[in-house]
């Protein structure tokens, strides 16, 4: 799923029709250049071309037209959750802890508030298993994450993430994030995360 989103999140980048070099959509969408290289054939496997000018002033421009719907949740998608929730309470109907987990997630998204976890839990200096299974941890049990991160410019920041997939792009490995600063899915690359603490 967050292949897909990038892929999305550089063809919506991509829409305004404007010529962007590979560093430019880097920044935009921090990922990798040989990311961007990446998703740019995955947008035209879905169809869409792409051209390439090489050179200083190259890049990539989207030649097709595309329409891109915004996705949101409103306060009517949670009075629909909450009422399928009594139907199924007042019918004796099974119900899970899984979908009322579901529904304290959606609320999250639609107000920004996100359930506290405490916790000492540091990691510093750690490798890439030692990261994917404090991440697998996080994933699992639904905590948010603080990591200390190295942009491909070689600036350190603290980011607030909450962990969805981690997956492995050649030899690399990626977890896949909802980050708090930027409001949205962002790829961190495990190789550039220096520190990782429970929050």
């Amino acid at each position: 799923m967050s292949k897909i989103y990038n892929a999305l999140a550089m063809l919506e980048i991509l829409s305004s029709k404007r010529k962007y070099t590979i560093k430019e959509l880097a920044d935009k969408l921090e990922l990798s250049p040989r990311m961007v290289r990446y998703y740019k054939e995955e947008i035209e496997r879905l169809g869409y071309f792409i051209e390439s000018a090489p050179g200083i002033n190259g890049g990539y421009q989207l030649i097709s037209d595309v329409y891109l719907p915004k996705i949101s949740v409103s306060k009517y998608d949670l009075e629909l959750l909450n009422g399928m929730k009594d139907f199924l309470l007042i019918n004796n109907y099974p119900f899970t802890k899984e979908f009322d987990t579901f529904i304290d997630k959606v609320k999250g998204i639609y107000t920004g508030s996100q359930k506290k976890y405490v916790s000492k839990n540091t990691i510093d200096n750690i490798d890439d298993k030692q990261k994917y299974e404090f991440f697998n941890t996080a994933i699992k049990n639904n905590i948010r994450v603080e990591i200390t991160y190295l942009s491909l410019e070689n600036t350190i920041s603290d980011r607030v993430i909450q962990p969805c997939e981690i997956f492995k792009h050649k030899s690399d490995f990626y977890i896949a994030a909802y980050c708090e600063l930027r409001g949205e899915i962002r790829h961190f690359e495990f190789e550039r995360i220096k520190k990782i603490r429970f929050l």
